[in-house]
């Protein structure tokens, strides 16, 4: 299962970002093989409140480039159907990035 992060911010010069994580590298490397992202794939790190779980640990792909930013909005308003709380997370996120 992959956990999908909508995170746009006005912070740091207007810097926008969309976040992919995933217990399996092999996963998000033929995502970002696909796509031609730029970004590597990170290990990520134990959260606290997973310390004495028995929880895999997963993969990131951070993606913050103006190109590889427009290729996922061009790929998700296109080809893949967003419903629910994801559709409206990406629709916010898309909005503050012409914001």
């Amino acid at each position: 299962m992959a956990k999908v992060v909508f995170h746009a911010t006005q912070v740091n010069k207007g810097k926008c970002n969309f976040m992919i994580e995933h217990i399996d590298k092999l996963v998000l490397e033929v995502i970002k093989s696909k796509l031609e992202l730029g970004p590597n794939i990170i290990r990520r790190s134990s959260r606290e409140r997973d310390i004495g779980k028995d929880i895999k640990g997963t993969y990131m792909l951070n993606i913050s480039s103006k190109k590889d930013i427009n290729t996922l909005i061009s790929l998700l308003d296109d080809n893949i159907r967003l419903k629910g709380y994801k559709l409206i997370q990406y629709n916010q996120w898309k909005e503050n990035l012409i914001t």
